[in-house]
């Protein structure tokens, strides 16, 4: 999902928890007698490290680089989002269209890699300085339990940028993870542990995979803050694009629009029909009102032509949520009671340039209540049990590193 800026500003603000201590012994702890499943980490949008290698027939202005002999740190590297510079990496990491095999890839020039595949190491910390924390604070309290990194507690970073239509492979080498991580830990079944947009993913690839296989590999599905109806907070990154941690004074969000726009995974994250009605206004300007139904209209309103057809491309993985049950044992856990974006209302003028006025309702902050708690959906669709458990006051990112989250997914490891 595409959060990147509460993502950055909320996790710069992290502290990583503390270990906790409590063998009794001094003597380490025989792992294979106390870890009973392997955790592997599947993260939201944003929250996997990029590399770029660039060879590019041309550049959107004299001062970006055209070519490179090695691969360097696309996301996150923080000097690439100051101004001037940012104009480079819009131009980088955007997508483009093939209308001869309708698929969306790198731009011309641009090959993008996922380093640290199967390592915690790259989800834990987003640039190479280690400054900007994601799932540091749970990683550390996995280890502090016992979890060894690589080896008991691993990680399936992806290009976040591409929706479920385009991410084949990622399924194929996610499989091989699993099926890896079962065998090296003496057939004990695994874990998944997944956040934010991850959540979505997984369940499209649960969805993949037949129930004797499911049996065999799967104990649990942790999902956190996942958006499985969307996220009315995907209106904002298409009208005014989002400055990720940077001030607006700083960086035009109108620069960043141009790239998140691109990305497939933007779109598969608009709200969902199944859980807003076509009657409820969502947008609302002086010419047109925009609901569920009529995201073609939006696209054009906005200039933005081809997010209709890239809302083809994406398709209905998941919808409708009931007949999509994951036919694993769930845990869907999420944030409440944080202010969240619902609905936004636009004077006259060119209302996709200008920021709106806001109406809030229950959520995490990112995503709103309905959509986390869908999972609900699957409970009397599939014989596993489904369970929901809410944190009051923690936010989309905060619940990393939340102690209450921390203590009830110890509870279900152990």
């Amino acid at each position: 999902m595409q959060a990147r800026r509460f993502l950055l500003i909320q996790v710069l603000l992290c502290v990583v928890v503390s270990t906790e201590g409590f063998w009794p012994w001094s003597k380490p702890p025989k792992q294979d007698n106390e870890i009973k499943t392997p955790v592997i980490l599947v993260p939201g949008s944003g929250g996997s490290q990029l590399e770029a290698k660039l060879n590019k027939p041309t550049v959107s202005h004299w001062y970006c680089r055209q070519k490179t002999s090695h691969y360097f740190t696309l996301w996150v590297q923080i000097s690439l989002m100051l101004p001037f510079a940012i104009n480079c990496w819009v131009d980088n990491m955007k997508l483009v269209f093939d209308k001869n095999t309708n698929k969306v890839k790198n731009a011309p020039g641009v090959d993008i890699r996922v380093p640290g595949f199967g390592d915690t190491n790259t989800i834990e910390h987003l640039d190479q300085n280690g400054l900007v924390m994601y799932f540091a604070p749970l990683v550390t309290r996995l280890v502090s339990w016992g979890y060894e990194r690589g080896v008991t507690v691993r990680a399936a970073p992806y290009d976040y940028r591409y929706g479920p239509e385009s991410q084949a492979e990622y399924y194929t080498k996610l499989k091989h993870l699993i099926e890896e991580t079962y065998s090296t830990n003496e057939n004990k079944k695994i874990t998944l542990m997944t956040h934010s947009l991850g959540s979505v993913l997984t369940l499209v690839f649960l969805n993949k995979q037949t129930s004797s296989w499911k049996d065999k590999y799967i104990l649990q599905w942790i999902a956190m803050a996942g958006p499985f109806g969307g996220s009315f907070e995907e209106f904002r990154l298409y009208i005014n694009g989002n400055t990720l941690f940077v001030p607006h004074f700083i960086l035009n969000p109108l620069t960043v629009r141009r790239e998140q726009r691109t990305d497939t995974s933007n779109i598969y994250l608009l709200p969902s029909p199944e859980l807003w009605s076509g009657d409820e206004v969502l947008v609302k300007t002086p010419k047109r009102n925009y609901t569920v139904n009529n995201y073609d209209h939006f696209f054009e309103d906005i200039g933005f032509p081809l997010g209709k057809q890239l809302r083809k491309l994406v398709g209905n993985f998941t919808y409708p949520l009931s007949a999509h049950a994951p036919n694993v044992t769930v845990y869907c856990l999420l944030g409440s009671g944080v202010p969240t974006a619902e609905r936004f209302s636009f004077g006259e003028g060119e209302w996709w340039n200008t920021l709106p006025e806001e109406t809030y309702g229950d959520g995490d902050g990112v995503v709103n209540l309905r959509s986390l708690r869908a999972c609900d959906k699957w409970d009397q669709r599939q014989v596993f049990p489904v369970t929901i458990k809410q944190f009051p006051s923690v936010g989309h990112i905060e619940m990393l590193a939340d102690e209450g989250l921390h203590n009830y997914v110890k509870a279900l490891l152990f």
